[in-house]
């Protein structure tokens, strides 16, 4: 009898002390986070009238009823808010425990408490002010009753069935996704049932699912007028911008790490080799299940333990709900989230539980030293699960504004840039930024899925008259993806600051009143199967902001791929300071261009970062348009091709409305810190390339810091010196020439970028390159290595020799083709050899265009290219150099059924501005004399 008393002392202060620690850990830290997006929005629906929570909360909404009754008892903080999250999280750590007991016994019953106890997604969910404790908790309700009628055949009496009819309407009322869990126990149920032929549990448990349906019919309606929310999961689709389709391995994956880190994945090599270790303790359990259930199956004398039914039972509970999640997530990839399958936490403990404690029993069927095999696997399989989520408990604990933002410091931040009178500019709804920021000032939700010009319409008289504007995005929302409202503040004012926080990036803007839309300027220009109907750009800006650039595409065709254009800011002497590429989206539904149809498409608005220390000068604006097979050439009005870049306007940068401190840290420059001449400093610098050859250049790049204001105007000389003897050099003021440093102001950057070549004749070996300021010492930068020569300057033999000279740039001396006798629609191989005649080294690449034209005139297949594919620019040309220049022409797709004669015209052009290169009669393309034929 004292043994009994003892045995009875010793298992409710173990039993005690589990459910104690788990307790303590779901307590710890509930109100010390700020509500987010989530919850805020449910706390807003239980604080709307009773009769209004069922049409606004676009979800089954018993956890918002609950919550109104328990916010009208309790004062509305965090903690005592999320009290019954912690109630039913206490609940189905409490449940877990009875579940496991009744099943394997006490021992299990223990380790599946210490794992649930422990569990991180299971803390999570009760400190959340959502319904997922709650339908952990009535799941597991679910399954402790129909395990004990079904699967241990215990009779039961009508509060029995009463209680499971009760776990199953909350469930229903809960979520949609208690649906699948039901259906499995519904299924698993009748199935037992039947099979032990148990009529009266199976009339009684039919019974029960009858009611349940019964009693979600009301809710049936609130479906089928289409207030539900279910078409959030039945008409779901992949965002418009998504590089890839997840794949079920993905969704399986995202499980894993949910299960054994919470909701907050680390994604450590530590958790994802302990995650995999717990995932091969429940498929060995599995493993052992289907080989008995074969053993049964072939030998129908064998008999069906206890267990074994019990074991596959919870793992089809398990699996049969996986399973469908992972058909929806094959065919809707994202709609189903790891959340959604909560249900999953008990049993999945206790199943983790019974196959530690099945390997350790198994050693009682071996002896020897194979005995401690089966046990060292179960410590090993209890030990990673622990400490897998031990150490993501610890992690969420100590970093616990990872798990929740910190939306508090989002609102003191943007305090501080919006006062009563000025703008919170929102493109999404942000419950849990609207809840603690209250009315401080004007917060405006604007909805950019509908067109642009009925968005500014309704918007611009609603916001005149502010001084700021703060406009927030959130990374968890897809809103504004062509950053309509970016540009719109851009447009109106500057950005005074932009910082992250709590998820969200708040840009803050000091506005110029009166608000109003930019001039939208008809464009003429087409390539291929689109048009560029319009653009607007700012004439003139601090060179500190972003460039706000606007340009309107329209489908002339339905495109059918995807189109990214590429805005550029270009100096006058073609490098590239600011670039922003996009996709091609329309404005309703953000559709990219592979899905538009005739005159589709939209404003499309792009923001160019530019660099500290770019010069206040006045820049050209270009746009390139190209799929993932190259570049497409644009052609005016009519119809001719002007190249593959497109100039926009024209835009000049002044003076930075607020000096930047330095260079981005992410610059790349050897860093020199060193004021080589009074009131300049050197920062750093960066040499584009190690190695050049005779009469090539590299980009060398200064970047300057100006101490004092307006130092004296000085001239700067770069040189490659091979030993003591210079080999190359450049001199001039900075910025070629256009921006001297007697212009500069205190504390102002100036990036200078200068091409530096090595002479024709330069000795091959080390180099180094020395930097001299006028009335200065010298400072050597660095060594770059000159190379022996591979150019060459010998015509090779060719088919059809030529003497075409294009301006003082390069001669054709003739080219080669294989056949005159063309084949429609098969690509054209044409080879051009080009001497240089530059006597200077040039400064623009020009582009070499090869057209195939009918008798008519018109093209019907071409190639535009750099010479040798790019290999040999023509900023690379030295004097008298051969360059031999293949090109492959491909058929315009309405072309591909000519017949007939055709000529080839070939040429050069700037890519700047499609201005080409003249023959010496004043032509700007040569014909080649040759007549070929169209088969």
């Amino acid at each position: 009898m004292n043994t009994m008393r003892a045995d009875v002392r010793r298992s409710t202060i173990i039993t005690g002390a589990i459910l104690l620690s788990g307790i303590l850990l779901r307590v710890w830290g509930i109100g010390q986070s700020c509500f987010w997006y989530d919850e805020a929005q449910t706390l807003m629906v239980a604080r709307l009238p009773l009769g209004d929570i069922a049409r606004t909360a676009y979800r089954p909404p018993l956890y918002h009823y609950l919550l109104h009754i328990w916010d009208l008892l309790v004062p509305s903080t965090e903690g005592w808010l999320r009290v019954p999250s912690l109630l039913f999280g206490i609940a189905a750590l409490l449940l877990v425990y009875l579940t496991a007991k009744i099943l394997y016994g006490r021992g299990t019953a223990w380790l599946a408490g210490i794992l649930a106890a422990t569990s991180p997604v299971l803390i999570y969910y009760s400190q959340e002010l959502r319904m997922y404790s709650l339908i952990t908790a009535a799941f597991m309700l679910m399954l402790l009753l129909t395990t004990r009628v079904v699967v241990l055949r215990e009779r039961q009496t009508y509060w029995h069935w009463a209680v499971l009819w009760l776990a199953e309407v909350v469930a229903l009322y809960s979520h949609y996704f208690s649906a699948p869990f039901l259906l499995a126990i519904a299924v698993l149920a009748i199935a037992v049932s039947t099979w032990q032929r148990r009529w009266s549990t199976l009339r009684a448990f039919l019974a029960v699912q009858s009611a349940a349906l019964v009693a979600f019919a009301p809710w049936g309606l609130v479906i089928r007028s289409g207030r539900s929310g279910l078409s959030d999961y039945t008409a779901s689709e992949l965002l418009p911008v998504n590089t890839s389709v997840p794949q079920v391995r993905d969704f399986i994956g995202q499980l894993i790490g949910f299960y054994t880190q919470g909701p907050l994945i680390w994604d450590t090599a530590l958790d994802r080799v302990l995650g995999l270790v717990a995932v091969a303790g429940i498929a060995a359990l599995l493993i052992y299940v289907v080989v008995r259930v074969v053993q049964v199956r072939r030998k129908p004398e064998t008999s069906v333990d206890a267990l074994l039914l019990r074991d596959a039972f919870l793992l089809a509970v398990c699996l049969l709900p996986t399973t469908i999640a992972a058909v929806l997530f094959h065919f809707r990839p994202g709609v189903v989230s790891p959340r959604h399958l909560m249900m999953l936490s008990g049993p999945l403990m206790i199943l983790l539980a019974r196959a530690a404690v099945a390997l350790w029993q198994l050693a009682q069927r071996y002896r020897g030293v194979i005995v401690w095999l089966p046990r060292v696997a179960a410590i090993i399989l209890v030990a990673s699960v622990l400490l897998v989520q031990g150490y993501a408990q610890y992690r969420n604990m100590r970093y616990p504004e990872r798990l929740r933002p910190d939306v508090r410091a989002l609102v003191d931040l943007t305090a501080q840039y919006a006062g009563p009178n000025d703008l919170v500019l929102m493109s999404y709804y942000d419950h849990a930024f609207d809840y603690y920021f209250g009315d401080r000032a004007r917060v405006f939700h604007l909805d950019t899925r509908v067109p642009d010009a009925d968005l500014m319409d309704w918007a611009l008289p609603r916001l005149q008259g502010a001084q700021r504007a703060v406009l927030l995005r959130w990374v968890h929302v897809y809103a504004d993806p062509r950053d309509h409202l970016s540009w719109f503040l851009g447009s109106n004012g500057y950005m005074v600051h932009q910082a992250w926080s709590s998820d969200r990036l708040l840009s803050a803007y000091e506005l110029q009143n009166p608000l109003e839309m930019p001039e939208f300027v008809p464009q003429q220009v087409s390539a291929d199967t689109v048009r560029l109907a319009s653009a607007a750009l700012p004439k003139q800006m601090p060179v500190d902001q972003r460039l706000p650039v606007a340009l309107e595409w329209r489908a002339v065709r339905p495109p059918g791929v995807q189109l990214r254009a590429a805005v550029r800011l270009v100096s006058p002497d073609g490098e590239v300071v600011a670039r922003d590429d996009r996709l091609l989206m329309a404005e309703q539904g953000d559709a990219t261009s592979e899905r538009w149809l005739e005159n589709a498409g939209g404003r499309n608005y792009y923001l160019l970062e530019i660099a500290p220390g770019t010069a206040p000068l006045t820049y050209s604006v270009e746009v390139s348009l190209y799929t993932a097979e190259g570049e497409i050439p644009f052609t005016d009005s009519t119809g001719k091709t002007i190249g593959t870049s497109y100039q926009v306007g024209m835009v000049s940068l002044g003076r930075a409305a607020d000096l930047a401190e330095g260079y981005l840290p992410d610059t790349a420059m050897t860093a020199v810190e060193r004021e080589l001449v009074p009131g300049i400093v050197l920062d750093g610098y960066q040499l584009d390339r190690d190695t050049i050859q005779p009469g090539e250049g590299l980009f060398v790049t200064l970047f300057w810091r100006a101490i004092a204001d307006r130092p004296q105007a000085r001239e700067i000389t770069l040189e490659i010196v091979h030993g003591d003897t210079p080999v190359g050099s450049q001199s001039g003021a900075p910025v070629h020439g256009r921006y001297p440093t007697s212009q500069w102001q205190r504390g102002e950057l100036v990036r200078d970028r200068r091409l530096l070549r090595a002479e024709v004749n330069a000795p091959k070996g080390n180099a180094l390159i020395r930097l001299q300021l006028e009335g200065g010492e010298s400072l050597d930068l660095g060594s770059i290595t000159i190379a022996p020569s591979t150019r060459s300057f010998t015509l090779p033999e060719m088919r059809y020799p030529s003497d075409a000279r294009f301006d003082a740039v390069g001669a054709l001396r003739g080219f080669d083709l294989a056949s005159t006798a063309l084949q429609a629609g098969e690509p054209l191989t044409l080879t051009l050899y080009w001497q240089a005649l530059n006597q200077q080294a040039l400064t623009r690449n020009y582009v070499v265009f090869t057209h195939l034209l009918d008798a008519s005139g018109r093209l019907i297949a071409q190639h535009d290219g750099q010479p040798d594919e790019g290999r040999q620019p023509t900023s690379s040309w030295l004097l008298d150099q051969v360059v031999s220049d293949t090109h492959t022409l491909v058929w315009l797709e309405e072309t591909a059924d000519y017949r007939g004669l055709a000529t080839l015209e070939v040429g050069l052009y700037d890519p700047a501005n499609s201005q080409r290169l003249a023959l010496p009669d004043g032509s700007d393309r040569l014909i080649l004399p040759l007549e070929l034929t169209v088969k």
